[in-house]
């Protein structure tokens, strides 16, 4: 929703929204001459590759990240109290 924030002169009547007004045709794209592009399949694991890592889902009402202390003091946020 638009709100006017400077209703403009005062003498002059604001234009009524419910009447339509100019519209422009929409923009068609033209169709690509490339065909689509697949995506390869995944690649299973290869020998020798390091296992992804994983992350344990948090606890139930737990949030993670919040007791965590910041890797490097000059990185803590500034709490004025």
């Amino acid at each position: 929703m638009l709100i006017a924030i400077n209703p403009g002169d005062p003498k002059q009547p604001m234009p009524d929204p419910r009447e339509p007004g100019p519209k422009e045709p929409p923009q068609k794209d033209p169709p690509s001459k490339e065909p689509p592009r697949i995506d390869p399949p995944a690649q299973p694991p290869q020998p020798g590759d390091p296992p992804e890592r994983q992350i344990d889902p948090p606890a139930p009402g737990e949030l993670p990240g919040v007791d965590d202390p910041p890797a490097d003091p000059d990185q803590a946020p500034n709490i004025i109290a």
